[in-house]
Order: structure tokens, then C-alpha cells, then sequence
């Protein structure tokens, strides 16, 4: 709530330094606040905010609510907080998925105040509409909303919209959200940001906007020229059903500064093209851990990886969207998710030799199972390809998260060929003896469902029973390798794993 100037005449000026003063204390006493871990109490408070005229601060105990109706209250300042651990609200859990939002009714709702801060919720549920969060002030035209640790989460074919004038969304997650056109807020975008006048700026920070069925993120004002900045994010794999989306609509900006994000597509309208000062930005796959199970953390290969900007236009936050450090490492991760990689992580083999000896694939393998991480295993052996590490024995069974990339080892390549035919050059070559040893690469069923393998860019032969063997884990891809020469089988998938991809060619 905002102050209103005092206007008489007669009142002295000490006087009215008083007034002004006691009227400040006044607000900050009697500001509505409120410790809710009900549907009731949630609507309630909602009522209260949009029948009154006192700020009012909103703290979720974690769980589930459903907002019953839209609340509206201009120049009413509202606040939103999830993640309370206790009836008191005196602890606080910052992850977005332990506080959950839903409408009452499928077509969504808005949350209209004056100045806004959102944080650590989920918002979810508008199956056939969308949801909409708008702070409106008339004098002076301002309104700062706020969106900190928040995962806008779909489907909603018509999107999510934050409107403001100076806004700041921060650690935030936008899935499966947005729809074909015309439905949605600027043909159907996942998240539009809906920005303010020549004085005021939208920042997008730290966010990872992924798997949207339409464009991801569309930043646009009526009537325009506000400034735009966008540092450390993920904007990537939008448009997954809907032809000519794009990751990111940039519209009517005079200044919009991209740094060290990670784009696929970018459509700009009205707006010089390419500032000068932006820079770093990468348009290649983030390499999510698991993006099938929904699970947008990176893996360590990831460009995204300790490659962020310090140099951003709103501070960096202390902590990422689920509450880990931010910075780890030289540098902060791109998007909603700090990794916990430093660049320990990453193990290189130099040698083709089956010894335990640092360099050699047995001891990476050894390295990795001894971290609890997700670990990478490239390649960089001397000389010409073909590399080939012929076993002796089984390779140690793989028990911890684990990356192998082939295509890592100079001289190969993977395949670019659009056609049926492949025109990848695998240069690393797994081979057994042929009859003692029953498996390449081996997941045990004792590492339960929280394991997982990738693998690309091998050639496996000479296994007993099967080039790589998956009895857990979730999410493992094997991809783009060749198998079956001199006896071997290809991947063997037992009964336990989940959410498996297995894409190779096959030569004998």
C-alpha cells in the first residue's frame, strides 16, 4: 500500500514530517499477514486482500491449495510465500514442488495487486485456460512484481502471464505450458512477460524455460519501449508440438542485453536485433539429466555447466530454485538448477590399456562408482582412430549416475546424415574375449531406480551376452553406438529400469 501525500495547507511542516512518519510505522504494524495451511484459510486471505487496503503478506505451509476465485485489489500490495514447514510459520524449505496452487475452476484465474512478490510455489491446474499475476499502480506507475523459485507447470493452453512495470523473475521453471495459436497471450507462449514504458525494465534471471508446447518465452508491453535483460538462462526445446514457434519473442524492446544464456531459436519483432552488448549466448542442447522424467537439472557435459555471467543486471541469488548454493564452482550454472560440479567430476581416458591405471577406462569407472554425482567419461587417446580397449575381464558394474561419451575422442564423429544411412565415425571400440566375458558396461539391479547411463558415439563386440546390460535405473539412453559385431548382442534391458532410450546401429 502506498502513502498517500499529506495536502493541508495548515498543517506545519514538523507536523507533517510526524504524520508521515507515524503513518510509515503505522503501515508496517497493521500490515495484513496471515500463516495458512488450508484451502479456507488461503480464500479467506484472498478475500481479505481484495476487500481491503492494507498490504497483505500470504505464507503457504507446504502442500496443496486451490485458489477458489480470481482476487483483485489495485494498488493493494500482495505478497505470496510457499514453503513453510510448521502451523507458525517459522521455518521455511525453498523448493517450488512443496507448495502447490491450483484453480478451483480449469480456466485458470488472475491475482491483481500493486506491487507483487511470488515465491517458492507451484503453479499448476489450468487444464483449459491459463493464469495470470498483475501488479497495477497508477501514481506513480510502477508496480514491481517480483517471481522468485516459482515453476509455472502445464498443461495451460493459454499460458502464464506476469504483467508490471519493473519486473524481476528469478530461479523460476516453465514446463509444458502455452498452446497452439491463436490461444494464449501472444500465440500461445509458455510464460509472456508483459513489461512496462520507456522507464522501466523486465529482468529474466537464472530460469530455465523448457518443453512448452508453443513459443517459451515471449517478452512484449503495450505501449512498449521498456528494456529487457536476460542473463543465465536455459530458453531451449520450446515448440515441441506446435510448427513455427521459437524459444524465445523478443517485441518491442528499444534495449534488450541476452548474457550467457543458452537459446535454441530467438524471434525478434520491433527491436534492434542484436545488441552489442549481448553476448556469450549459446544456442546448443543444455544436455538436461533426464528432460523425459521432467527432471531439468544438467548433466556434467553440460555447456550450461560453470558457464554464467557474474556480471548480471539484478544481483545473483543466493540460492538456486530448490535452495542449493548458487555459485559452485568458478562460475554459475546457466537456468533454475545450480550443479553441484565443480569440475571434479569429469574423467578422461588416455589410454587403451585394461590396467587399473589412472587414464584407463577401468579406473574412470572406478572413479565415478566413488561419487555419488553424475559423472562424465571422455576420451582423449593418442593417435589415430581406430581405439580399441580389449577386456580381459568384466569391467566393474556401473553403481552411481554416469555419462560415457565416444564421440568425446578426437578423430570421431557423429552422425549429421538425415537419410536412413548413418555417417557417424565412432572411434572407440569396446571388445570382450569372447567367451568369459558376459558384458561391456553392466547396471546392476542393486543400484535400485536412482541410477542411470548414458552412452554414445562406441562400437561394442565380443560379448558373451550383451554389449551393455540395464537391470535399474531411470532415464538411461544409449545412443548413437554400434553393436553386434563378432557375436555381441546390443543392449540387454531387464524388467526394472524406467524410461529407457536405446538408439544405435547395428553392424556385423
Amino acid at each position: 500500500m502506498r502513502q498517500s501525500q499529506l495536502r493541508n495547507r495548515f498543517v506545519s511542516p514538523l507536523l507533517s514530517c510526524c504524520l508521515a512518519l507515524l503513518c510509515l510505522v503505522s503501515q508496517a504494524v497493521f500490515a495484513a499477514e496471515f500463516c495458512v495451511n488450508s484451502n479456507t484459510g488461503l480464500n479467506n486471505a484472498l478475500r481479505l486482500f481484495r476487500d481491503g487496503d492494507e498490504a497483505t503478506i500470504i505464507r503457504l505451509v507446504q502442500g496443496s491449495y486451490q485458489v477458489n476465485d480470481s482476487y483483485a485489489s489495485i494498488e493493494t500490495d500482495l505478497t505470496i510465500l510457499g514453503g513453510y514447514v510448521d502451523s507458525s510459520c517459522s521455518a521455511r524449505v525453498f523448493n517450488p514442488a512443496l507448495t502447490r496452487l491450483t484453480p478451483l475452476f480449469s480456466d485458470g484465474y488472475n491475482l491483481v495487486s500493486g506491487d507483487m512478490e511470488i515465491s517458492n510455489l507451484t503453479f499448476e491446474g489450468a487444464t483449459s485456460g491459463g493464469i495470470a499475476l498483475v501488479g497495477f499502480v497508477t501514481t506513480p506507475n510502477e508496480a514491481q512484481v517480483q517471481i522468485s523459485r516459482v515453476h509455472f507447470k502445464g498443461p495451460t493452453p493459454n499460458g502464464f502471464l506476469v504483467r508490471g512495470e519493473e519486473i524481476s523473475v528469478v530461479d523460476t521453471l516453465v514446463t509444458n505450458a502455452g498452446g497452439a495459436p491463436p490461444s494464449g497471450f501472444l500465440l500461445g507462449c509458455g510464460l509472456t512477460i508483459d513489461g512496462g514504458n520507456s522507464d522501466d525494465f523486465t529482468s529474466v534471471l537464472q530460469s530455465t524455460i523448457t518443453n512448452n508446447p508453443g513459443h517459451g518465452l515471449c517478452l512484449t508491453s503495450f505501449p512498449g519501449n521498456y528494456d529487457a535483460y536476460l542473463d543465465n538462462n536455459i530458453i531451449y526445446g520450446n515448440g515441441t508440438t506446435v510448427a513455427g514457434t521459437v524459444d524465445l519473442v523478443i517485441n518491442d524492446t528499444p534495449d534488450h542485453i541476452r548474457r550467457n544464456n543458452q537459446t535454441g531459436s530467438v524471434l525478434v519483432e520491433f527491436a534492434p536485433t542484436n545488441p552489442a552488448s549481448s553476448v556469450n549466448n549459446l544456442s546448443t542442447d543444455p544436455l538436461f539429466v533426464n528432460p523425459v522424467a521432467a527432471d531439468y537439472r544438467l548433466q556434467l557435459g553440460s555447456p550450461a555447466v560453470n558457464s554464467g555471467t557474474l556480471n548480471t543486471f539484478t544481483a545473483l541469488p543466493a540460492l538456486d530454485i530448490v535452495g542449493s548454493p548458487r555459485v559452485v564452482g568458478p562460475r554459475p550454472d546457466r537456468g533454475a538448477y545450480e550443479s553441484s560440479f565443480d569440475g571434479s567430476e569429469l574423467l578422461t581416458v588416455t589410454s587403451t590399456s585394461d590396467s587399473n591405471a589412472i587414464g584407463t577406462l577401468r579406473w574412470a569407472i572406478n572413479q565415478a562408482n566413488a561419487n555419488s554425482n553424475y559423472s562424465i567419461i571422455r576420451f582423449n587417446i593418442p593417435g589415430a582412430c581406430p581405439k580399441q580397449i580389449e577386456l580381459s575381464g568384466p569391467l566393474p558394474a556401473i553403481t552411481a549416475p554416469l555419462g560415457i561419451d565416444g564421440y568425446s575422442q578426437p578423430g570421431s564423429s557423429s552422425n549429421t546424415s538425415v537419410s536412413f544411412a548413418t555417417n557417424a565415425q565412432p572411434c572407440i571400440y569396446l571388445s570382450g574375449d569372447q567367451s568369459t566375458t558376459n558384458y561391456g558396461l553392466h547396471v546392476p539391479a542393486s543400484v535400485g531406480a536412482t541410477s542411470y547411463l548414458g552412452v554414445s558415439g562406441m562400437i561394442f563386440g565380443d560379448f558373451v551376452q550383451a554389449s551393455i546390460r540395464l537391470e535399474a535405473g531411470t532415464g538411461s539412453v544409449i545412443y548413437g553406438n554400434q553393436f553386434g559385431y563378432r557375436l555381441s548382442n546390443g543392449a540387454l534391458v531387464g524388467r526394472s529400469p524406467i524410461h529407457v532410450l536405446v538408439d544405435g546401429t547395428a553392424s556385423n
